[in-house]
């Protein structure tokens, strides 16, 4: 969603637009952020403490967030136990290791039928526009005039992808985590992933043991390992048997290279 101001393809959309909602607090999102901001102000609305209307708006075609895309053996890096959204636990992951991005969608998906939520989609934000009373958001389908706007859409729909030294001149494919879907089309290679985040640990372990050729795993600081009984498993602990190299951020050597058992 772009910040506040005049987007001229949103004008478009809102010239043609004969629909028009109104309500005091527009939600644009559908991920964990945006059900948690939905169960609170829905609680209120229950208990009589506000009267303040809501809507989310979701660009998905379907419950569960950015967890609707994503790898095959995507999951989460932290047990059911502590993984909840607010007012209902996420239910027990019967498996081993961590819960799987499927258990995750279900979730999220009853989530919202459990308290009723008025998610609409899909429905994608074009722009938005400051009004006296609030703001304009003009979607694909129609126009929503709130007095409170709250964004969260998170990262996945619009990663960033970072410029780095050499990238026009490099021959090979560059992929964000937001598009890996899985180690199939690039067996045989030296894939290189950069990152120590969740994504990343998570993207070298899969290479590392569903293909064949050389993972290298490249972060700014040596990466740090959560005992199993906190992570709930050995597959969410990390990479395994794959080989990493820490490159300091200021630093152009590597600084430390091992690999994990």
């Amino acid at each position: 969603m772009t910040s506040p101001g005049v987007d001229p393809s949103a004008n478009r959309a809102e010239d043609r637009a004969e629909d028009q909602y109104d309500v005091d607090v527009l939600v644009v999102g559908g991920g964990q952020a945006a059900l948690a901001v939905g169960y609170h102000l829905q609680r209120a609305r229950r208990r009589g403490a506000t009267a303040l209307t809501f809507a989310l708006l979701d660009a998905g075609a379907r419950p569960g967030g950015a967890w609707t895309g994503g790898w095959e053996s995507l999951r989460l890096f932290s047990p059911a136990t502590i993984s909840s959204l607010p007012g209902w636990p996420m239910p027990a992951w019967p498996g081993a290791g961590a819960p799987s991005g499927e258990h995750v969608r279900a979730y999220l998906a009853a989530y919202e039928e459990r308290y009723a939520l008025p998610v609409h989609r899909p429905v994608r934000a074009l722009g938005t526009r400051a009004t006296t009373n609030g703001f304009t958001v003009t979607t694909d389908h129609g126009v929503w005039r709130c007095r409170v706007l709250v964004s969260a859409t998170g990262s996945t729909g619009r990663p960033f992808v970072p410029s780095y030294p050499g990238q026009a001149a490099f021959r090979g494919r560059q992929l964000h985590s937001a598009a890996y879907r899985g180690p199939d089309d690039l067996e045989d290679r030296t894939v290189l992933v950069v990152g120590g985040g969740n994504s990343g640990a998570q993207v070298a372990a899969d290479l590392n043991r569903r293909r064949l050729g050389r993972t290298v795993w490249v972060t700014r600081r040596p990466p740090r390992f959560l005992p199993d009984h906190l992570t709930g498993g050995p597959s969410s602990s990390g990479p395994h048997g794959t080989c990493v190299r820490s490159r300091r951020a200021s630093r152009s050597r590597t600084r430390r290279t091992w690999a994990t058992s």
